[in-house]
């Protein structure tokens, strides 16, 4: 009769892992090593390495950003977003997360601005759109501006914090407006624009001198859409963490 085979090296792996167990942790195997292509899988990045942040960040909402709030179920939460458009959106939203809304423009300084809306009200900038090929109707009007540090407190919110910024070319309006939620923060993440799209607006290379000034450092890179004229890379998401993060 045939004898069985004996699997030592299961028997092993067996034994090492619910050893491990015994201290809370375990052994997972990833499936291959190939870069975040989303924001999706970058959040759950952040996640899966143990980023806890107690208070998560939204800024420029529109119809809202589930990956960001799937990734972090157990923070609270801060919806920050001007448009008269989405705000019966995010009244709702906010209503079911439990997540304070504040219908302002996070900026460096409280007081209102004039805010340019397209037909497509995601791309509603605070800057004239240096191309001479859009044709779109555009609509104005004034909205109140905060900043974060305020808004934060006015909500009774601590750290440490998790931002995302989504604002067509203001990222650095609204982090000047954050020093102290900076201070505090494990990740930013910002919608970034390779071209100079907006008159007055930052671009690449002024969001990463910016953020390296305050000792973040770039983390990540996911997403990213072409400029349709040419298929010319147009708008990246940058994670960046601080330079002396553990996470790092």
């Amino acid at each position: 009769m045939a004898t069985s085979r004996i699997d030592y090296s299961g028997r092993l792996k067996h034994a090492v892992r619910r050893s491990i167990r015994r201290f809370g942790m375990d052994i997972v195997q990833y499936g291959p090593l190939k870069r975040r292509s989303t924001l999706a899988e970058a959040f759950e990045q952040m996640n899966r390495i143990g980023m806890r942040p107690a208070t998560v960040i939204d800024v420029g909402v529109a119809m809202g950003t589930p990956e960001l709030y799937t990734a972090f179920p157990e923070s609270r939460f801060l919806l920050v977003d001007p448009l008269r458009e989405w705000e019966s959106t995010i009244t709702e939203l906010a209503s079911s997360m439990g997540a304070a809304y504040e219908r302002v423009a996070a900026s460096d300084s409280p007081g209102s601005m004039l805010i340019r809306v397209p037909d497509s009200p995601s791309h509603a900038t605070f800057y004239a759109k240096d191309d001479s090929g859009d044709d779109r109707d555009w609509t104005e009007y004034e909205v109140e501006t905060a900043r974060l540090d305020d808004l934060v407190e006015r909500n009774g919110l601590s750290g440490p914090y998790l931002l995302k910024v989504d604002v067509e070319g203001a990222e650095l309006e609204v982090l000047r407006g954050a020093p102290s939620v900076l201070r505090e923060t494990l990740s930013v993440t910002l919608e970034v624009t390779l071209f100079d799209v907006f008159e007055g607006g930052a671009g690449f290379a002024e969001v990463v001198a910016f953020m390296a000034e305050r000792d973040f450092v770039l983390y990540d890179v996911v997403g990213g859409f072409c400029r349709a004229a040419d298929r010319a890379l147009y708008q990246l998401d940058l994670v960046f963490l601080p330079r002396d993060s553990t996470f790092r």
